[in-house]
């Protein structure tokens, strides 16, 4: 069992079934959500965080899991720090319908693109066709305007940004932000995120 860090909020444990023999691990019993599996997961996280600093505690916990070859799997465990909001609240300035949050790293950036449904992104111009991303003192902006109230998307998109950024509720920041920042994506931020960083990955 090998466990890496990717950054303070989330980490990778890579298994085989070498690991799986030695932790007398049963893939089928540990994959379900069994009083077996939650103790060998509360041991990793134990491990992670004697290891690695990786503390969940009072956190929101986003599992994921993908198998890869030789009978082994990856688990990606992901802290959430997920702050609730009204349906409309994410709305910066409703006259202007502009609305913009900031991620801590690009890695974060990328980390939510990837979470989106495809559809979603194939979509992207219902929900808003100006969504442009700026670097400003270390972090990222996702500036989105002209947001389309009614879109269907609306839901899962505002879940999905929140477990992600900060809503920023400062209209003089976005002035500063696109008078001073380093524009990465002008117009097609998330579309051109996926198709340049996210796609050619996967």
């Amino acid at each position: 069992m090998k466990i890496e860090k990717i950054n303070n909020d989330k980490i990778r444990i890579f298994f085989n079934i070498k690991d799986l023999e030695e932790n007398n691990i049963d893939f089928h019993s540990f994959m379900s959500n069994s009083i077996y599996s939650q103790k060998i997961f509360l041991h990793i996280l134990d491990e992670a965080e004697k290891t690695l600093g990786f503390v969940t505690q009072n956190c929101k916990i986003l599992l994921e899991t993908l198998s890869i070859p030789d009978n082994s799997f990856v688990l990606t465990i992901t802290k959430i720090n997920f702050k609730k909001q009204k349906k409309y609240e994410y709305i910066d300035n409703k006259n202007n319908n502009i609305t913009f949050y900031a991620f801590e790293s690009i890695d974060y950036f990328c980390d939510f693109i990837n979470s989106l449904p495809e559809d979603l992104i194939n979509h992207i111009d219902n929900f808003s066709n100006k969504i442009s991303l700026y670097l400003y003192e270390n972090a990222y902006y996702l500036i989105i305007e002209d947001i389309n109230l009614s879109s269907t998307f609306l839901d899962s998109f505002i879940l999905k940004i929140s477990e992600f950024s900060e809503l920023i509720n400062s209209l003089s920041l976005k002035d500063n932000i696109i008078e001073d920042g380093l524009l990465i994506f002008k117009n097609n931020a998330i579309k051109d995120c996926f198709k340049y960083f996210i796609k050619k990955f996967k």
